[in-house]
């Protein structure tokens, strides 16, 4: 698989890194807590490793979306966990604990999600490669993006008066970098399209200039 010259140089920095720092191995005679213990610390030195790589990484490169790793991520990032908490925790002191509160409800119901591409749409438009299983330290290590997207995407919004507008929810798009190679095989940072949200839009109905105000509230 090509790579560019900057991910190769990544991929040795890792290496090397882990070279100077061997995981200690256990003996063959040894009891079953040293192999435990051995495995372990290699999952750590592992956990390590992804952290360094995704620490490595061009600052410019960087994104909240993206993030190398060895295994679809279990949790959401670290700051859609914080602003989630807040949310909860505001909710929590709103002061109305009764069992009949009102339940904020989103106009669009959306999913949230960690997921794995292998083709995305650069600024251009273009169909490109997103480059996968990148072999680090005898670990294949791929990109995931954490993107939102509707639940139903063209279905009615929620709580819309639909006699006055017409509404649909639509997925609403963002740009992170990712490394991706290109239909000449040029491989390097770039820009790539990611699920950011699900939004209503809404159209005003044409009224017909005629009808009277009372015809509605007959």
């Amino acid at each position: 698989m090509l790579m560019s010259e900057s991910l190769l140089l990544l991929s040795a920095a890792i290496v090397a890194m882990a070279l100077a720092n061997p995981v200690p191995h256990a003996h063959r005679h040894g009891h079953q807590s040293r192999h435990s213990n051995s495995s372990n610390n290699t999952n750590t030195s592992n956990t390590n490793l992804i952290k360094e790589l995704n620490l490595m990484i061009p600052q410019q490169y960087q994104s909240i979306y993206v993030l190398f790793a060895d295994r679809m991520p279990e949790s959401p990032p670290p700051w859609y966990q914080v602003t989630s908490g807040v949310i909860n925790r505001r909710r929590r002191s709103s002061g109305d604990t009764s069992s009949h509160a009102h339940i904020p409800q989103s106009v669009c119901d959306s999913r949230k999600q960690w997921v794995m591409k292998e083709t995305a749409i650069d600024t251009n438009g273009a169909n490109v490669t997103v480059v996968q299983r990148i072999s680090v330290n005898g670990m294949r290590i791929n990109q995931y993006f954490y993107e939102t997207t509707c639940l139903q995407e063209n279905c009615q919004c929620r709580g819309i008066d639909t006699d006055r507008y017409s509404s649909k929810c639509e997925n609403k798009y963002i740009w992170a970098y990712a490394k991706v190679r290109d239909n000449y095989g040029t491989v390097a940072w770039n820009l790539i399209k990611l699920g950011g949200s699900c939004g209503c839009s809404i159209t005003e109905l044409i009224v017909d200039p005629d009808q009277s105000i009372w015809d509605d509230l007959r």
